[in-house]
């Protein structure tokens, strides 16, 4: 499969996959995408649509970086207005995404754990939505 991604204002990146369903040890099904840079296992994230939600859980994902050898979990959401997925949050450094964050419920602030460059992430959700 092919899908593309606008990594930059002016730079449009092809990116090649494949993708595969599979199975858990305990029958739960799984979506395996699979390219040159990304290996991503989608999960169903399943639970409860909220109706006052202007977003609901798609997936959780685990993701790895395959240059670098980094895996991470990450949840995707999915805009309910338009369909478009959403992981993460703006990253501390500039043209990034905190995809890995914890919440700290006493303090009510979301601390970042693990965030990538704009380019990986857009190109991360690009091969998620063409496979999904």
């Amino acid at each position: 499969m092919e899908t593309s991604v606008r990594v930059a204002e002016s730079v449009e990146k092809k990116l090649t996959f494949t993708a595969t369903e599979e199975v858990t040890s305990d029958n739960r099904k799984f979506k395996v995408i699979d390219s040159d840079n990304y290996s991503i296992a989608l999960f169903s994230a399943g639970g409860t649509d909220s109706p006052e939600k202007k977003s609901r859980l798609k997936y959780n994902a685990r993701v790895t970086l395959k240059s670098v050898g980094i895996t991470f979990q990450m949840v995707i959401k999915e805009l309910k207005a338009d369909g478009t997925l959403l992981a993460g949050q703006p990253g501390k450094l500039s043209n990034h995404r905190a995809v890995v964050t914890e919440w700290d419920a006493e303090n009510e602030k979301s601390y970042e754990r693990m965030s990538v460059p704009n380019n990986i992430y857009k190109e991360i959700i690009a091969l998620v939505q063409a496979a999904g």
